[in-house]
C-alpha cells in the first residue's frame, strides 16, 4: 500500500490528464484509471474505511439490479462506480494542499493547450442568451461539466487557502464555458465568503437537494395546467425531470446506475400522447436527468434514496465539512444542474473531507 501511495504521489501532477473524457468528440477512456486505482488499493489493503463501506452499497445494489435485468452494461458501469468509491481511501491519504497545487498547475497548462486546440482545430459551440455567443468545451469536453470541474477545484483551493494566482485562471476558464450553472456557482462562492457560518448554507442546500424529486412529483397536482405548460415550454428540463420521477411509480427499486434513461425512454414510448397532453408539448426530448437528486432516485430507487438521506444525518455532514465548506456548497449547488456521480473530483473532495476529520 505504501509503495502504491508513494508512486501515486509522484505522478499526482499528471492526474488532470486522466480527467479528459473526450478529444475531438472521441472518448479517451482515461478516467477509467481512477476506478482501476481504487480496485488495486482494495486488493492490496483487503479492507475499506467506514465511510466508504456505507456508500459502496449503491454500486453493489446496482450490480444486483443489472444481474436481475440481465443488463451487462449496467453491471460494467456499476463496477466502475464501485472502483471510484474504493478510490476514496487512496484520495484521503494524498488529498493535501501540495497535491491540490500540483493538480491545479497541470490543469491550467492542460486547459491552455485545449483552448488553443479548440480555437484552431475545432468549431466552437454556440449558446444563445440575447445573442449568439461562442463557448469552449475545455477539460471535460462539455461546457457544463468543465465549469463544474473548475469551480469545484476553485472551491478546494479557497478551502485550503491556496494562492490567488492559482484561482484566477480557474475563474476565467469557467467564464469561457459560458455555463449558466458555472456562473451561478461563482456568484454563490463570492457570496458565501462573507458568511462566517457555512454550515447553515450546506444544510439549506441539502434540504433543497433531497426534497427536489418530491417537489417535482407533487408539482403536477398542485400547479395550474397553464403554469405547467409554460414551465415545460420555457424550461424543458422541468418536464424531463418530472417524467423521471413519475416513472418511479412503475420502478420503485430504480433502474440501475446510469440506466434510468433507458427505462425512461420505454415509459415515454408507452405514454407519449398523455405526456404531451399533460405538459402541453409537441415533442418529448429524451435526455439524462441533468440533476443529481433525480439521478440518484431514478437510478437507485426510493429505498436507497431514503438510505442516502439517512447517511447525511448519521454522519452529520454539515459539521464534518467545516474545513471544506466551499467545496460542499459547490457540489450541492451544481448537482441541481447535472449528473455528478461519475465525476472524479467529487471523490477527491470526499477524500479530503475524510482526511480533515481524522484525529
Amino acid at each position: 500500500m505504501t509503495m502504491l501511495i508513494n508512486y501515486f504521489k509522484k505522478i499526482s501532477y499528471l492526474i488532470p490528464i486522466f480527467n479528459i473524457k473526450t478529444i475531438a468528440g472521441h472518448k479517451t477512456f482515461l478516467p477509467l484509471l481512477f476506478p482501476l486505482l481504487g480496485w488495486l488499493n482494495f486488493f492490496k489493503e483487503k479492507k475499506i474505511m467506514k465511510v466508504t463501506s456505507f456508500i459502496v452499497i449503491l454500486p453493489l445494489y446496482s450490480i444486483v439490479l443489472g444481474a436481475i435485468n440481465k443488463d451487462i452494461e449496467s453491471i460494467a458501469r456499476s463496477f466502475q462506480l464501485l472502483g471510484l468509491m474504493l478510490s476514496i481511501d487512496l484520495f484521503s491519504t494524498i488529498a493535501d494542499k501540495k497535491y491540490l497545487k500540483n493538480f491545479t498547475k497541470v490543469t491550467i497548462v492542460l486547459t491552455l493547450i485545449i483552448i488553443f486546440y479548440e480555437l484552431f482545430a475545432t468549431e466552437l459551440m454556440s449558446t444563445h442568451y440575447m445573442m449568439s455567443i461562442k463557448r469552449f468545451r475545455l477539460i471535460l469536453g462539455e461546457p457544463n461539466f468543465s465549469a463544474f470541474f473548475y469551480v469545484l477545484l476553485l472551491s478546494l483551493l479557497i478551502d485550503s487557502k491556496s494562492s490567488y494566482k492559482l484561482r484566477i485562471p480557474l475563474v476565467l476558464f469557467t467564464l469561457m464555458t459560458m455555463s449558466r450553472m458555472g456562473m451561478i456557482a461563482l456568484l454563490m462562492l463570492a457570496f458565501i465568503q462573507v458568511l462566517s457560518n457555512k454550515k447553515g448554507i450546506i444544510a439549506i442546500l441539502a434540504i433543497a437537494f433531497f426534497s427536489f424529486p418530491i417537489i417535482l412529483y407533487f408539482s403536477n397536482s398542485m400547479m395550474p395546467k397553464t403554469t405547467i405548460e409554460k414551465l415545460s415550454k420555457n424550461y424543458s428540463r422541468y418536464y424531463i425531470q418530472t417524467i423521471y420521477v413519475e416513472n418511479l411509480k412503475n420502478n420503485v427499486f430504480g433502474s440501475g446506475y446510469f440506466r434510468s434513461k433507458k427505462a425512461n425512454k420505454m415509459y415515454i414510448k408507452e405514454n407519449s400522447e398523455s405526456i404531451k397532453k399533460k405538459f402541453g408539448i409537441t415533442h418529448i426530448g429524451i435526455t439524462e436527468q441533468h440533476n443529481g437528486s433525480v439521478q440518484l432516485v431514478s437510478d437507485f430507487g426510493i429505498f436507497i434514496y431514503i438510505y442516502i438521506i439517512s447517511l447525511f444525518f448519521y454522519f452529520k455532514i454539515p459539521e464534518r465539512c467545516k474545513f471544506y465548506g466551499n467545496a460542499v456548497v459547490t457540489i450541492f449547488l451544481c448537482s441541481f444542474f447535472l449528473n455528478f456521480m461519475n465525476e472524479i473530483l467529487i471523490y477527491i473532495t470526499i477524500g479530503a473531507i475524510i482526511k480533515s476529520n481524522e484525529p
